[in-house]
């Protein structure tokens, strides 16, 4: 069911999403690979680089009624060791350059032993990373 409707959210991708996707699929931003709309612990994430551990998170309005949520889920994706940035959809679309700079002085260099899966112990292929 999660994943049927991660699909579902690919197919209906905000604006902000749009313009962020366009700017980091492919290994577009600095070589990295990120997915969107990604399951990890039993929630979906807007963008994550498995690799790096990096997650980014875009929120609009419907946001600002969730922010204990956020902040919960925000908590646990920490605790089961990823970073997270937010940003709003509003500095998506008006921001970009500011943005992608501070999502490319972010990622890490992996560390050797760092190619497990977080969220199921599978094993990440080096062409994912």
């Amino acid at each position: 069911m999660l994943k049927r409707f991660a699909q579902d959210l690919r197919y209906r991708q905000t604006d902000a999403e749009q313009k962020l996707w366009a700017f980091v699929r492919n290994r577009r931003l600095n070589g990295y690979k990120f997915r969107r709309q990604h399951i990890i612990d039993g929630y979906i994430v807007d963008f994550v680089c498995i690799g790096n551990k990096l997650i980014i998170e875009l929120d609009g309005g419907i946001h600002v009624k969730r922010l204990s949520k956020d902040f919960a889920r925000t908590q646990h994706l920490q605790d089961i060791g990823f970073r997270v940035l937010r940003y709003q959809n509003e500095e998506i679309l008006t921001h970009m350059d500011e943005v992608l700079a501070d999502i490319a002085k972010n990622p890490e260099e992996r560390t050797p032993h760092s190619n497990l899966s977080p969220s199921r112990g599978e094993r990440i292929r080096q062409n994912d990373l």
